[in-house]
């Protein structure tokens, strides 16, 4: 039997060789909310797609990457973008992070687990 290894957005996990997608919630610092999905794909290619105040936000990271903390950014269908990092939990599939948009404001997020309750 083969077995592959693939990274959620927040650890390496052990899978049967497919995407794993989990939930995912920001908070601004004005109470602005945006939730989506991130995707990890076994090719590498992390995507996370998000709705809230700026439209459909979309970012990639590398879902490979077996940092406990990896780089995060976002483009909006506004124009506006956002860079930060995520932390995993020990977990493997939750954590939380930070990020700042173009326009100057500070999100905080969570994935997996943590975001559940916020999506819904």
């Amino acid at each position: 039997m083969r077995t592959c290894f693939l990274t959620s957005l927040s650890l390496l996990t052990l899978t049967a060789c497919s995407d794993i997608t989990l939930p995912v919630a920001a908070i601004g610092q004005n109470g602005a909310k945006m939730t989506g999905t991130a995707t990890a794909r076994m090719n590498g290619d992390g995507e996370i797609i998000m709705t809230g105040p700026y439209g459909t936000c979309t970012g990639n990271y590398d879902s490979l990457d077996m940092s406990v903390t990896i780089p995060v950014s976002l483009l909006c269908s506004d124009g506006t973008t956002a860079i930060g990092s995520a932390t995993r939990t020990a977990s493997g599939m939750s954590g939380s992070g930070t990020m700042r948009d173009s326009k100057g404001r500070e999100w905080q997020f969570v994935f997996g687990n943590n975001a559940t309750a916020l999506v819904k």
